[in-house]
């Protein structure tokens, strides 16, 4: 659950509760009587006195209700990455990390197996972990290789959605151009106009260090500020025009030593026989830097905060 105090909390719900159809992102949902645990931070959980109203009967119930669905209407996806998490755990938004810790932390994860499932150190008891999720923050993009193409030109051919059924979805595999206006991908699929999708690695740094990581689609239009499409088109032309060739080195230079909110999935792969760790932006918000200092100010006075407690005697305090 997020609300415009700048926070999220994860919500447990069990049995038939948790089966609700009304349960959709971006519904406004008005707890009574919700069970609050210090278990991973701090989180909710309902119990069998628990009052749950959603939606319609949410803002029935309490005026904030519609306030909030419009609130995130309008915020939902940056409320989504930039709220404090909390709680530990269970997806979502994660409390903040440095570049040092994740890197620490990836020391531990293992090679994923053929079949998926997390690889079993010898000897152990259980199943190893073989990725881990980061939020980054600031994390500031310092290099990006220009000298290669940050996208490639993808299949649209239209192919079954297994995520969806019924729906059709782009093939989006890689397309090589077997002369002229003809490409396929290793699919066998055959089109003229293949469509360009950002995908580039670059590095990122904060205080702690550097990581190289990959990015995609979404997160790199965000980085350049347009479409795929657009840069491929001045891409083609930079080596015979040179006004398409200055706007191409100025959109790397405008985008390097930008500061971003991102969230990281670290995964461990084999390369040549060698084992390597590999990192991958999941999403990418342009940093608020005012929703930062706020935070970072909150932390300042928790810290300078005077102990709680009984006077210790020893103090002389009055």
């Amino acid at each position: 659950l997020v609300d415009d105090s700048g926070a999220c909390i994860r919500f447990t719900l069990w049995g038939d509760e948790a089966k609700r159809a009304d349960l959709q992102e971006g519904a406004a949902i008005v707890v009574k009587g919700g069970k609050v645990s210090d278990f991973g931070g701090c989180s909710l959980s309902a119990s069998f006195s628990t009052c749950l109203y959603v939606g319609g009967d949410a803002e029935a119930a309490h005026p904030r209700a519609a306030q909030l669905r419009q609130w995130y209407a309008a915020n939902g996806a940056e409320a989504k990455l930039n709220s404090e998490a909390l709680s530990r755990g269970g997806g979502g938004a994660s409390p903040p990390a440095t570049l040092a810790e994740l890197q620490q932390e990836a020391l531990a994860l293992e090679l994923p197996r053929g079949d998926g499932l997390p690889t079993v150190p010898a000897g152990a008891g259980g199943g190893g972990q073989d990725q881990k999720y980061h939020t980054v923050f600031p994390a500031t993009i310092t290099f990006f290789h220009s000298e290669r193409q940050p996208f490639y030109r993808a299949c649209p051919y239209q192919v079954p959605d297994d995520r969806n059924p019924g729906k059709t979805r782009s093939c989006f595999k890689k397309v090589e151009n077997e002369g002229g206006d003809s490409w396929s991908c290793n699919m066998g699929h055959q089109c003229q106009q293949p469509i360009a999708r950002w995908m580039s690695t670059f590095a990122v740094a904060d205080h702690t260090g550097v990581q190289y990581v990959s990015a995609f689609d979404e997160s790199l239009e965000k980085v350049f500020g347009r479409p795929a499409q657009e840069f491929a088109d001045l891409w083609d032309r930079k080596g015979s025009d040179p006004a398409a060739c200055t706007q191409v080195e100025e959109m790397f230079k405008a985008s390097q030593f930008t500061s971003w909110r991102m969230r990281l999935r670290s995964k461990k792969e084999l390369w040549n026989d060698e084992e390597r760790l590999k990192v991958s932006v999941i999403e990418a918000q342009k940093l608020n830097h005012a929703q930062t200092a706020r935070l970072k100010l909150a932390d300042i006075k928790t810290a300078l905060a005077p102990p709680q407690g009984p006077l210790d005697a020893r103090s002389g305090g009055a």
